[in-house]
């Protein structure tokens, strides 16, 4: 035996040993027991929130038509049954997201104060010495684009009922 046929049959033996403990775990699982032997393996490790957990997980059987292989067939068919039985619940997850959401619509808030504030201070005087680029730059940066103040109102009004809709329907 070479050092490649080797290696190959150390391979299958772990893919075996991986495939019997999920076998096993899905057994556990179908039964509802109490103790749940995930760890015993890489991939049952890794499979764990999916097997039995609360996400929408799929298992496909695949068969063969030869009649030759019945006794893998049947094998087969058990194990797909097995994992019929188990149940899952899944569950959206947005703890997170809701907290996220949360702190945005409150910076969204006091920015929007801060807005307030600097348009509501007026413009602070300018000595005679300051040149005119500097009074045009401070007058637009104070003043905002300039749109009429209707329009301000009425963009301003609508941006506070999307904002209100937002932060309020999550």
């Amino acid at each position: 035996m070479n050092i490649e046929d080797n290696q190959f049959a150390q391979e299958s033996i772990h893919i075996n040993q991986s495939l019997s403990t999920l076998r096993n775990v899905i057994d556990a699982l179908s039964r509802q027991q109490h103790y749940i032997p995930y760890h015993d393996s890489s991939l049952t490790y890794l499979l764990k929130n999916s097997l039995g957990g609360d996400v929408k997980a799929y298992m496909f059987a695949t068969i063969s038509p030869l009649s030759t292989v019945i006794d893998e067939i049947i094998n087969t068919l058990r194990y797909a049954g097995l994992a019929t039985k188990i149940t899952n619940v899944p569950q959206i997850k947005t703890p997170h997201l809701r907290y996220e959401i949360d702190e945005l619509c409150e910076e969204n808030a006091r920015l929007k104060q801060e807005l307030f504030l600097v348009k509501s201070k007026p413009i602070p005087s300018i000595h005679s010495t300051t040149s005119t680029n500097s009074k045009i730059l401070l007058t637009s940066f104070y003043s905002g684009p300039s749109v009429s103040s209707e329009k301000q109102i009425d963009n301003d009004e609508k941006l506070d009922i999307v904002d209100e809709k937002a932060c309020s329907s999550i």
